[in-house]
């Protein structure tokens, strides 16, 4: 059995004894474990997509002029082998840091930039964005997510606050919204009204994640079309930590969290997640 599977069995056998926790906290724990097995694909069943370019990622996040440039320290979330990292640190006097949940030193693309690793240049970190992330407070100029830790994460109000307090004040992530990326909230009739959407079956309201940060935190989050052919039905989450900054924390409460699969390799997992806005 798989390590993570026992804790997370433990954890639900002693919530039981609690009705009003025992079958959602089950589902989520149960579900954050289907998840984390994202992260155990093998580097050498990598394919072309996790060999993107900084060119894609330009076209990708409708990256502004000057987006990227001398000076910057930038973060890549889910990075897979790094191949863009790796350009911008050779393009730019930068420090880029390629985060990926699998190691992926055995690579050859890993291999190619040994000297910028030498150098200080380019660092590759092995783990889950969301822990990462926590150890650059208010130190990163850049962060790029393209198909990366966003789609795949299971908490992904907690990545966007990381993401946010990760940045210097004046700083700038963007974050690739997949077309198959969902995430909702359910929200009363009465704070429906500041929204269009339709009702659900529990005659709550659904609305967007990204649509309630831009109407919450409109100085702060916004949202772009992608301008690459095959992500023109994706959206690019633009986060901009204004130069009085500091942290942020959403006061989101997880509802319920399901599994389905990406439209890329249909392989997989992607949670559809819902959250509750706070009280």
């Amino acid at each position: 059995m798989h390590h993570n599977f026992k804790i997370y069995f433990t954890a639900c056998v002693f919530f039981l004894s609690s009705p009003a926790f025992s079958l959602q906290v089950c589902e989520l724990l149960a579900s954050a474990v289907e998840f984390n097995r994202n992260a155990k694909v093998a580097i050498q069943t990598y394919h072309q997509p996790n060999k993107r370019t900084y060119q894609d990622y330009q076209s990708i996040l409708s990256m502004p002029e000057g987006f990227i440039g001398n000076g910057m320290t930038v973060l890549d979330s889910g990075s897979g082998l790094g191949v863009a990292m790796q350009e911008v640190a050779r393009k730019f006097d930068i420090k880029a840091i390629a985060v990926n949940a699998q190691d992926v030193s055995s690579s050859e693309v890993f291999k190619q930039g040994a000297d910028l690793v030498a150098k200080g240049k380019l660092i590759y970190r092995e783990g889950y964005s969301e822990a990462v992330l926590s150890e650059f407070p208010n130190q990163l100029d850049r962060i790029t997510d393209v198909w990366g830790a966003y789609p795949y994460t299971g908490n992904r109000a907690l990545l966007v606050e990381q993401y946010y307090n990760a940045l210097k004040p004046g700083g700038e992530a963007r974050i690739l919204v997949p077309s198959y990326c969902q995430t909702v909230l359910k929200v009363s009739n009465e704070e429906s009204r500041k929204y269009t959407w339709n009702d659900d079956e529990q005659h709550q309201k659904l609305i967007m994640f990204e649509q309630w940060l831009h109407k919450t935190y409109p100085n702060i989050f916004n949202w772009e079309r992608s301008k690459h052919p095959r992500s023109a039905m994706s959206l690019v989450l633009v986060i901009k930590k204004p130069m009085n900054g500091t942290t942020i924390s959403l006061g989101l409460t997880m509802d319920s969290i399901k599994p389905s699969k990406d439209d890329v390799s249909k392989e997989m997992v992607v949670p559809k997640i819902y959250y509750l806005p706070p009280l």
